[in-house]
C-alpha cells in the first residue's frame, strides 16, 4: 500500500500493482556536482539504463513540496535546471543529504572510509568521510 503522504507516478503505481520491479534513483543524481545540462542527461541515462534492464526508473525528489516517486522527463527537466541556480551558503552552514536508509548499530564508518557507489554504464561516485 502506498502512504497518502507520498506522490506516485502512474507508471510507478502500475509497476508495483503487477509486481514488476521499479528502481528508485535519488535525485541527488542531478542536484550535486553536475552542471547544467549535464545533470538532466545523467538523470536520463540513469532511467534508460534501468529501462535498459526491464525495470522502471522511479527518480526520487520532494516536488513543490510533496514527496513524490517517479518524476516524469518535464518534472526532471525543471528541477535539473532549478537545482544547477548558483547558490552561496554562509560560511559555517552544512548541507546533508541521505537516503533514509538506517544501518544496524553495528555498523560504523570512520574518518578517512571510503562510500562508492557505481552505475553502469554512467559510473561511479565516491565520497570520502570526514
Amino acid at each position: 500500500m502506498i502512504p497518502s503522504w507520498l506522490t506516485v507516478s502512474e507508471e510507478v503505481a502500475g509497476a508495483l500493482a503487477g509486481r514488476r520491479p521499479v528502481v528508485a534513483l535519488e535525485s541527488t543524481l542531478i542536484a550535486h556536482g553536475l552542471p547544467w545540462p549535464t545533470n538532466l542527461a545523467t538523470a536520463r541515462d540513469a532511467e534508460a539504463a534501468v529501462r535498459s534492464h526491464g525495470a522502471v526508473p522511479a527518480t526520487i525528489a520532494v516536488w513543490h513540496g510533496q514527496p513524490t516517486a517517479g518524476l516524469n522527463d518535464g518534472q526532471l527537466e525543471e528541477l535539473a535546471q532549478f537545482l544547477y541556480l548558483e547558490t552561496s551558503f554562509p560560511h559555517g552552514c552544512y548541507l546533508m543529504t541521505g537516503t533514509g536508509v538506517v544501518p544496524p548499530d553495528s555498523f560504523t564508518l570512520n574518518s578517512g572510509d571510503e562510500v562508492r557507489i557505481t552505475v553502469d554504464p554512467i559510473g561511479t561516485l565516491s565520497n570520502i568521510v570526514a
